[in-house]
Parts: C-alpha cells; sequence; structure tokens
C-alpha cells in the first residue's frame, strides 16, 4: 500500500521553462564558431530542449514555455534557425509549448517580425494546448508586444478580450 507521500506525488506535475536562449542561438551558429559545439560537443538550447522532449512523460511535464529573448540579433537568419531546430525537438516527441517573443526578437522584416517568420501562429496551433493568439506589434512609443498566452482548448474565455483585460479562467 502506498504511503501518504506516495499519492502526493501523484497529483504534481511540471513546467519546462526555457528562459534567454539568446546567447545559445548567437554563438551556436558557423559564423559565431559554434562555441558551444566546438568546446563542449553540443548547444545547450538543443540540449535543453532533449531532455524535456526525452523526460516530459517521467517528470509529467505537459508543457514547456519560452519566457523570450529566443535570439540575441533578430536581423541574424542563423540564430533563427539554430533556435527553431531546438524546438523542434520538443515538436518531434510531442511536447506542448509557447513562445513568448522578448525584446531581442522583435526586429521587423516589412509586414511581420523575424519572430512571425520563424514561430508563425500556424506553428504554435499544432500545439494541442494552442487556443488562439493575441500579439500586437509595438507601436512607436513601446518596444514591446503586448501578448497573452494561448488557453487551453475548450476555455471558456473570449478570443476577443483585449489583451490588457485580466485571463478568464475555466
Amino acid at each position: 500500500m502506498p504511503s501518504h507521500a506516495e499519492e502526493d506525488l501523484g497529483s504534481r506535475f511540471s513546467l519546462g521553462v526555457l528562459p534567454d536562449t539568446q546567447f545559445y542561438a548567437r554563438y551556436g551558429t558557423e559564423a559565431a564558431g559554434d562555441i558551444f559545439g566546438s568546446r563542449y560537443g553540443s548547444n545547450p538550447y538543443d540540449v535543453q530542449t532533449q531532455f524535456f522532449a526525452d523526460n516530459h512523460a517521467k517528470l509529467n511535464m505537459p508543457f514547456v514555455t519560452h519566457l523570450g529573448d529566443v535570439v540575441d540579433e533578430p536581423e541574424d537568419d542563423a540564430s533563427w534557425d539554430v533556435a527553431s531546430n531546438a524546438m523542434q525537438r520538443l515538436e518531434a516527441a510531442d511536447v506542448d509549448y509557447s513562445v513568448l517573443p522578448g525584446n531581442h526578437d522583435l526586429d521587423m522584416r516589412g509586414e511581420a517580425s523575424a519572430f512571425e517568420t520563424y514561430f508563425p501562429e500556424s506553428r504554435a496551433a499544432e500545439n494541442e494546448t494552442f487556443g488562439d493568439a493575441m500579439f500586437q506589434r509595438p507601436t512607436a512609443r513601446s518596444s514591446s508586444p503586448n501578448t497573452t498566452s494561448s488557453r487551453p482548448r475548450g476555455s471558456n474565455a473570449s478570443s476577443s478580450r483585449s489583451a490588457s483585460a485580466p485571463p478568464t479562467t475555466p
């Protein structure tokens, strides 16, 4: 018979968090000499996402979130390639995730930012937990986007709410 402590562990879960990967992406490029790969044999961004992919079931980890600053230099496509490839490890393992753009990620390229090019809404929509996205491009007065995280399907939250309104819980 399991002890009370063991029963309590059964109700716990983990969330994976990826903060500030911008230097992993920047110095993992060929142009930067793939510093991590040449010195350590791998890029920390790849190692972290692979850890989440390999261990999400064991850790009862239903979701991973990236907290922003995916890249350091948003005009550098090679950095975005490093980031995109790392996040594909989660996709291959069917681990739901979100990516919040940080101030380093919002270099405009015509009508779309580099972030929107590499992590478009259509890519996010492949996650089971995706409900919708709210993204307002920065204005001249603000260098930071107004975003809300995607909500689980079946949520009662209205998709027409403003970015400044508090989320409605189911």
